[in-house]
């Protein structure tokens, strides 16, 4: 009640700043056909339908969405669940208040249908660009709210007489921007101006009688253009399925690991993590998003890589198939980036053509990998510029991913780069390291979340690690027998966690001279110390090429065929 008298008062003295299109304003001024408190009463109208939390369809704008002839949309919109949250004489910075301001209550709609700002051009006389900048600021407040929903952004209608040659000009430019920002957000525009246009680009008044407002016979033309674009809308995410219940009805299996959270989405992490399924249609989509929009995906179709997508911060569609023949395809998506460089959420898979099958049958053997950049793919895909960016990790081609194909396994790398034993690459020690991340689900810190163990019991668990305790960067070598202990640590956690594993291990291909005989020297007293049997497992020193010292994808397909002999030989494989 305190806001609301202040509202009044403003209204009453005449006070206020001008608004803007892009920053939250109320309704401040009362017109003959509404007043401020009957704009406030139908907010709060709205408020309790949001509180409500059913509607599936929401239509969000001014007095031509608040409009809408009855008949039509009890019959066109109504059966989808639709609300309609437009109130007569808003602007662009009057829908962001109400969206800020209990707007969205217990919603969660599958589709909102957007069209605003006309009222800005005639109440403020706001520009195109203006319009723009206020439209794009409602899509960031709807993304934020409701990432999962889908957004029709409509167009502008064209309105006046024709020879009020700038408002029709205002009206161009400003869609024009609208299709720009809806491609932006990754959003659907449409604009349907021209049909209310006869062939001379007047507007007939049997279709607007004021020139602004659809009649009946408007809004029929309007809704013969917009039912069929809802209806695919609404029809195709009816096949969308969150990643989590996917694998949940046994139609996609994940070899890595992963975090489901709480909306059925998985949140991925660590390299390498590849998401296998199997697809019969011409059209999938994938719903996918990244904390720092650095992660980059692998797509694979029928064993051939396909594309390689960059993953964006904000929640958007991306297509993996589309084709004009329907076939049978075989889908993996890989995860290329580290658990540092961003963490990689997919939310959902979206069959518009096609249906999901049962997915494909993965190896029984099972390998863990525990290591550094060295395991997470580092450097191994390198530009002759040699200017490193996160387009060098390739985990898909690391040693570790190649042992799994020359040995018939399944391997989940559990790497963090710049990690050790004991400390990270410039000798920290309140970092976490592979005896904190060995139980991680993603590795984001000490406080990461925690990987269940039993839905991955390896068979044998490979430890390549040591490499960042004796950088150059880090300082003086560890005390010998903290690092002997450490080892002795980290076996037994090992088997803690696997108790049916065999554990092998090596020391990092990148040491040489003193730091190789010292870590060599802490191993082999560990594991002559240990009650397990544990496997040293000898890797010659690769040393990269001038542009990295991480090895290059040709050393590590050597080390891939070393280490896979000698792990055939000690698996009896």
């Amino acid at each position: 009640m305190i806001r609301f008298s202040i509202f009044l008062l403003l209204i009453v003295s005449g006070g206020g700043l001008a608004s803007a299109p892009d920053q939250a304003e109320p309704r401040l001024k009362s017109f003959e056909w509404m007043s401020v408190e009957e704009w406030f009463q139908y907010h709060e109208d709205d408020k309790a339908i949001a509180e409500q939390g059913r509607a599936n369809l929401l239509f969000l704008g001014d007095s031509i969405t608040q409009g809408w002839d009855w008949e039509i949309w009890q019959k066109t919109f109504a059966p989808h669940g639709a609300a309609n949250f437009g109130i007569g004489g808003d602007k662009t910075e009057n829908v962001l208040w109400r969206i800020q301001n209990g707007g969205v209550g217990k919603l969660n709609p599958a589709l909102i249908v957007l069209m605003i700002g006309v009222n800005n051009f005639g109440h403020d006389n706001d520009s195109a660009e203006d319009v723009a900048l206020g439209v794009h600021k409602i899509l960031e407040e709807i993304s934020s709210h409701w990432p999962q929903t889908d957004v029709l952004v409509l167009g502008i209608l064209p309105y006046g007489e024709k020879h009020e040659k700038f408002n029709r000009d205002r009206v161009t430019q400003s869609n024009k921007l609208l299709a720009d920002i809806a491609k932006d957000f990754s959003y659907r525009f449409e604009d349907f101006g021209a049909a209310f246009l006869d062939r001379n680009k007047n507007i007939p008044t049997t279709l607007m009688a004021d020139l602004l407002h659809p009649t009946a016979e408007g809004y029929q033309i309007l809704a013969n253009k917009l039912a069929p674009i809802v209806d695919e809308i609404l029809s195709t995410k009816n096949n969308r399925k969150t990643l989590g219940q996917a694998v949940k009805d046994a139609e996609v299996v994940i070899e890595g690991r992963y975090r489901e959270k709480d909306d059925h989405s998985v949140d991925i992490g660590f390299p390498g993590v590849s998401v296998h399924f199997n697809f019969e249609g011409n059209k999938l989509n994938l719903y996918a998003s990244s904390s720092s929009g650095k992660n980059l995906v692998d797509i694979y179709l029928n064993g051939k890589h396909h594309n390689t997508l960059e993953i964006k911060n904000k929640p958007q569609a991306y297509t993996l198939i589309e084709e004009k023949k329907e076939k049978v395809w075989r889908v993996e998506l890989v995860h290329r980036s580290e658990s540092w460089h961003g963490i990689l959420n997919l939310e959902a898979l979206e069959p518009a053509a096609g249906k999901l099958l049962s997915p494909p049958g993965l190896p029984s053997r099972k390998i863990l990998i525990l290591g550094d950049s060295i395991t997470c793919g580092e450097a191994v895909y390198r530009k002759r510029h040699c200017e490193k960016d996160f387009y060098w990790w390739d985990p898909e081609n690391s040693y570790g991913k190649l042992i799994g194909e020359k040995l018939d396994t399944q391997v989940h790398l559990v790497c963090h780069g710049g990690r050790g034993l004991l400390r990270s690459w410039n000798g920290k020690t309140d970092e976490a390291n592979v005896g904190d991340y060995l139980h991680f689900a993603l590795s984001t810190g000490k406080d990461s979340p925690i990987w269940n163990h039993a839905q991955y019991q390896a068979d044998l668990v490979l430890i390549n690690i040591g490499t960042n305790d004796f950088s150059e960067h880090a300082g003086a070598f560890p005390n010998n027998l903290a690092v002997t202990q450490a080892w002795l640590t980290l076996f037994g956690e090992v088997q803690d966690a696997y108790p049916s594993a065999k554990i092998a291990v090596t020391e990092g291909p990148m040491l040489e001279g003193e730091a190789r005989n010292a870590i060599r020297e802490s191993l082999q007293k560990a594991i002559t110390l240990s009650s397990k049997d544990i496997k040293h497992l000898d890797l010659k020193v690769r040393k990269g090429n001038s542009c990295d010292a991480h090895p290059t994808a040709r050393e590590h397909k050597a080390m891939a065929k070393s280490l896979s002999k000698q792990v055939r030989a000690y698996m009896n494989w």
